[in-house]
């Protein structure tokens, strides 16, 4: 049996499900921890989403991130669209019709609706189908917003994966037949909910540091929510944000300065951090109050 590594989020797992459909003999789709974990990899196994942290590994790995080195035994599908399109791409061919519409799952949750093929949409008109994001008052009188389905699909997805809830993310994805499965999905529409509220009690006992350009939020949670954390503040204060979670020392930089306070932070042993422009994540190994110590010595 072949393993496909993938990471852990509706990218790395929709990519990872479009290239099972490719592979003949039996497979199964692990999501990693860790971004590039190749423990327990054999000979032939496939990695999507991701760059392996072992280059000497033989098998394939289907990936839009940067630095792979030169010098890798494993055979590369690269290119700088979302490793979803990637697998489509690659797979078209071989993954039934009927589950095409999935795609749009890892497009949106990578930020690039605008890459979905437009027969994807004509060949699935529900993608379209408006559904309701809130109910609010307002003057007296009530309002209704709408959006079209298709653009929180991955929203659901991703509240699992954050919530680690891996076994029942890739069983929803195999067993939804039409988007409206994953939209009234029980167990999607929970750890929305449950996401929200560690989410809320993350932000309320953490402790926050704002700079000229910058706002570093440290935080306690046992949920994945680094990058949530720093999209949501850098969408409302337009500011570059650095998440870090003080439990395991993960961390994410949302923002147009990502790449630069990358380059240092970086320059000092305790952080390892990589990812796109704009959308940054890795590790630090100073949490606690040494870690607010260090962070506003260097910034």
């Amino acid at each position: 049996m072949r393993t496909i590594f993938c990471h852990h989020d509706a990218d790395g797992i929709i990519s990872a499900y479009f290239t099972s459909f490719a592979v003949k003999e039996g497979v199964k789709i692990k999501i990693t921890e860790e971004f590039g974990d190749t423990t327990g990899w054999q000979d032939n196994d496939i990695m999507t989403d991701m760059r392996p942290d072992n280059p000497k590994i033989d098998g394939l790995v289907i990936d839009h991130h940067p630095n792979h080195p030169e010098e890798r035994n494993y055979i590369l599908f690269w290119d700088t669209v979302p490793a979803s399109l990637i697998a489509f791409r690659q797979f078209k061919n071989e993954i039934p019709k009927n589950e095409h519409w999935k795609l749009v799952i890892g497009l949106v949750g990578d930020g690039q609706p605008e890459l979905t093929p437009p027969e994807i949409f004509r060949d699935n008109p529900t993608l379209l189908k408006r559904v309701n994001t809130k109910i609010y008052q307002s003057y007296g009188r009530w309002s209704v917003n709408t959006i079209p389905i298709y653009k929180v699909l991955s929203s659901y997805i991703n509240a699992m994966l954050r919530l680690h809830k891996y076994d029942e993310t890739i069983k929803l994805i195999k067993d939804a037949k039409t988007p409206i499965d994953i939209y009234m999905a029980e167990e999607a529409i929970k750890s929305k909910e449950e996401l929200h509220a560690e989410f809320e009690s993350s932000l309320k006992n953490a402790d926050i540091l704002e700079f000229e350009n910058i706002i570093v939020v440290s935080f306690i949670s046992d949920a994945r929510l680094t990058g949530y954390i720093a999209s949501v503040l850098n969408s409302t204060t337009g500011k570059t944000v650095l998440a870090v979670n003080k439990k395991n020392g993960r961390l994410s930089i949302r923002g147009d300065l990502a790449n630069y306070y990358k380059d240092i932070l970086n320059v000092y042993p305790f952080f390892s951090i990589d990812g796109h422009a704009g959308y940054m994540g890795g590790k630090t190994t100073k949490l606690g109050k040494d870690f607010l110590t260090t962070i506003a010595s260097i910034l």
